[in-house]
């Protein structure tokens, strides 16, 4: 009895924390609604009449901070903050609840460290009477925000961590005292530490580094969510090597300075884009343009997928929503006409990474920022090599038709009527690409106002087109909350672990060690290649960046690559990533779309996908051209 007590009261404090949080994120729909207004009247008033709004940038970033706060504490709300499940999946409930708990209570700990932390620099904000640099706004309030949202976060983890021990209860489940003492110790541990400045024991940085990769290693496997292990692991790193202060100096700077980082206004931006094409159907368009003209033949409704799949990629530059919206519109014409489930499955997975390689990227983005690369030349980088492997990808599904016919039939004949009608129909997509990246390459806007200029150009069309209500564009905020949400704190948590990396000295003992040895560049690059290879089949593509970029990218820069190409190097692998079993984010994207397919049948299907995308990667390593040929004709991007 006490029990069902208990656990109606942890189902009442979530309807509460759901409510709670749902209200929040109004504020954020605002702060999004605002932020796309202000950027495109000052872009409208500077090209039209050369008189710029003033501080327009203040007023994004600080509504960015808003956008943030607003949204981490419904996205932990929805359990969609990122995490590795590789090891966790495999266990039964009872031993998942044990693992569940430690990682709870270490994550709810550390989250408390995080709000004081932020406290203490609101503290300190008051006493400077810190401004921000155009308008002279206080920031105060922005980082008092963000605390807020913090604590939000704070609530929905201790509610699930409870809802952990209810579930124990119920079931008599003595193993979580197990995970409860471990959790338990661990944060005692860890409070200590912060208390008496006192570290257990002292190593050398290299050796810290080594030790904190393995750290970062067992906690995601753990299931941590990525951002919040990123964090811990640079938090506990930097404390070791240089010490506590510096240490909790990371806390309590970080996550203002990185939520109201301008450079990272362009990734709610393009997510918005993206949602509100998806919502006023210019997918569908693209897709059925695409169907129209290449239906008939064989293996005509993958190829239309693919192309499809481009199109979408085009404006949204996000493979999760490519591969659902093309999954959703094109798996059920498949199956209407026979097609082989594996290969189709196949296509829609493998033609949703399209969003992350033909521009606008959000892949490239998140590149770009963490390497201070130019985001327009990476832009450029990725327009030829995602023609290239759309293309590859078309010839082997025509082949794979032309060879086993069954596997992929023609599809229906489409008259000239049917396939100019459906070429008109795709217009909204074709200008919106022409308006985003005419307007980059053009000089008429910066790549995160071409953002809001896209969502502003997708909404008026989809209005235009009286596609739109209030319900999907209130969804299209919503996911675009989310989504920059969960980016955001994975965000966070690398800017927490890069300073750990920077002072371990991992990456460039390493490229020191490569320098001396007798190996030539060449085999190094294979060597992190393979690296790519085998941690995608476990990490999706934004942790893999996150992860990996601040070891490799000095290595490679030592050994004189170009920082570009090497960005569409990493940027393919990661999309091979995102569909390599047993991770795959979009293989169970697929997977949700199509409940029909089982699958075992969509990793069979997706093998020879993967095989294609490699031989593309050993393209753009033998032909370097292809990703830097564009970048260099037009420069000072």
């Amino acid at each position: 009895m006490n029990a069902n007590i208990y656990a109606m009261s942890i189902m009442r404090l979530r309807d509460t924390s759901g409510r709670v949080t749902e209200l929040v994120l109004v504020l954020g729909k605002v702060a999004l609604s605002l932020m796309v207004l202000a950027i495109v009247v000052d872009v409208s008033l500077r090209y039209a009449f050369n008189a710029p709004l003033f501080g327009t940038l203040d007023i994004s970033t600080l509504l960015m901070v808003v956008v943030i706060a607003s949204g981490v504490a419904y996205t932990a709300h929805l359990k969609r903050h990122v995490t590795v499940d590789v090891l966790v999946d495999q266990l039964s409930p009872r031993h998942r609840v044990v693992i569940d708990t430690v990682v709870g209570i270490v994550s709810a700990v550390f989250l408390a460290l995080i709000v004081w932390r932020n406290i203490l620099h609101a503290q300190s904000l008051w006493t400077q009477t810190a401004v921000s640099e155009q308008l002279r706004v206080s920031l105060l309030p922005f980082e008092v925000f963000l605390i807020i949202g913090f604590l939000f976060l704070l609530f929905v983890v201790l509610i699930d961590l409870m809802e952990n021990l209810a579930k124990a209860i119920e079931d008599n489940n003595l193993g979580v005292w197990i995970g409860i003492i471990a959790g338990t110790s661990m944060s005692v541990l860890l409070i200590l530490t912060i208390v008496f400045h006192w570290l257990p024991f002292s190593v050398a940085p290299l050796i810290t580094g080594i030790i904190g990769f393995v750290f970062l290693v067992i906690l995601l496997l753990l299931g941590m969510p990525v951002g919040y292990a990123l964090a811990l692991t640079g938090f506990i790193g930097v404390s070791h090597v240089l010490g506590i202060d510096p240490g909790l100096s990371t806390l309590s700077i970080i996550p203002f300075q990185t939520a109201k980082n301008f450079a990272f206004l362009a990734i709610p931006l393009f997510i918005l884009m993206g949602e509100i094409c998806y919502a006023a159907g210019l997918s569908t368009d693209a897709y059925y343009a695409v169907y129209r003209l290449m239906g008939r033949l064989p293996g005509g409704l993958a190829l239309a997928t693919v192309g499809g799949c481009a199109g979408f990629a085009a404006v949204s530059g996000t493979t999760a929503a490519t591969a659902a919206t093309m999954g959703t519109v094109a798996l059920p014409e498949m199956k209407k006409y026979g097609y082989d489930h594996g290969l189709a499955a196949g296509t829609v997975a493998t033609g949703g990474t399209l969003g992350i390689m033909i521009p606008p990227s959000i892949t490239f983005i998140v590149y770009a920022l963490i390497t201070e690369e130019s985001i327009g030349r990476l832009f450029l980088a990725g327009i030829i090599p995602g023609a290239i492997i759309a293309g590859l990808i078309m010839l082997y599904i025509y082949i794979r038709a032309r060879i086993s016919p069954h596997m992929a039939p023609p599809g229906p004949q489409s008259t000239t009527k049917e396939k100019l009608a459906a070429l008109r129909n795709a217009w909204g997509i074709l200008v919106l690409f022409l308006v985003v990246i005419g307007g980059i390459y053009g000089g008429v806007f910066t790549p995160y106002e071409a953002g809001a200029v896209g969502a502003f150009g997708a909404l008026l069309i989809g209005m235009w087109l009286k596609r739109l209500t209030w319900k999907l564009i209130n969804t299209a905020l919503i996911n675009t909350l989310v989504t920059t949400s969960l980016m955001l704190i994975m965000l966070i948590g690398a800017a927490i672990f890069s300073p750990f990396v920077a002072v371990s000295r991992l990456p460039m003992d390493i490229a020191a060690f490569i320098g001396t040895a007798d190996v030539a560049p060449w085999v190094v690059l294979v060597m992190i290649i393979s690296s790519y290879s085998i941690l995608g089949c476990f990490i999706p593509n934004i942790p893999l960046l996150l992860l990996t970029i601040p070891v490799f990218f000095p290595i490679v820069m030592g050994l004189g690559y170009d920082p570009i190409w090497f960005g569409v190097i990493v940027v393919v692998l990661g999309e091979i990533a995102i569909i390599t079993p047993p991770v795959g984010i979009n293989l169970y994207i697929v997977k949700g779309v199509a409940e029909y397919i089982p699958l075992s049948t969509i990793y069979k299907g997706i093998m020879p996908f993967i095989m294609v995308l490699l031989f593309s990667v050993s393209l753009l390593v033998a032909f370097p051209e292809l990703s830097t040929f564009l970048p260099e004709l037009v420069k000072g991007l």
